[in-house]
């Protein structure tokens, strides 16, 4: 497979941040004061996994697999979901399909700017 080697760099410094906020959170070092936000769990999930998404989409030059879904779209969503499942068995952590449902959101609405952008 073809990559774009500079989305792919983006792509695994983005990834890592990712993974530090995870992280982050199952050791409850998110900072408190984050909570003031309304809704800021929902908005976290539709942009910080749909930028994911965009990014990924472009270093891999936007493949499709069955012809028109992003493969991008598919490793994200089961990455997303997989995090999601795995909070479930956290003490600390919640399972939630609305965070599911905003990640999917932020995957298909970022999947669609990534694919109109041209350069």
């Amino acid at each position: 497979m073809i990559i774009n080697k500079k989305w792919m760099a983006v792509f695994v410094i983005y990834l890592s941040l990712i993974v530090a906020i995870i992280i982050s959170a199952y050791l409850r070092l998110i900072p408190v004061g984050i909570k003031s936000i309304p809704y800021y769990d929902k908005i976290g999930h539709f942009v910080l996994i749909g930028i994911m998404t965009l990014i990924l989409n472009l270093a891999l030059y936007k493949k499709k697999v069955f012809k028109f879904v992003p493969l991008a779209i598919i490793l994200v969503a089961v990455f997303a979901v997989g995090e999601e499942l795995l909070q479930g068995l956290s003490p600390y952590r919640t399972c939630s399909l609305v965070d599911v449902v905003f990640d999917l959101f932020g995957i298909c609405f970022f999947v669609y700017v990534s694919e109109v952008m041209t350069f």
